[in-house]
């Protein structure tokens, strides 16, 4: 059965983070992942399955989908 775990972040004024970054944001989402594996260890066990992205006025809300089939 697979077992699922969603977990939300949120990161404040997002685009003026990455002026003259092109690559900046997909380095915040891949630092954003690695943060949630790092606090909850139990995510080792757990491979990253989607991503939602979510605009709201003063920021961006990623969702990560965690998924196991353990």
């Amino acid at each position: 059965m697979d077992r699922e775990v969603t977990v939300s972040r949120f990161l404040p004024h997002i685009a003026d983070s990455f002026q003259g970054d092109p690559g900046g944001f997909l380095k915040e989402l891949r630092n954003s992942v690695r943060e949630v594996r790092t606090q909850d260890p139990q995510l080792a066990e757990y491979q990253l399955r989607d991503l939602g992205l979510i605009q709201h006025d003063d920021g961006l809300e990623i969702k990560m989908y965690f998924s196991s089939a353990n």
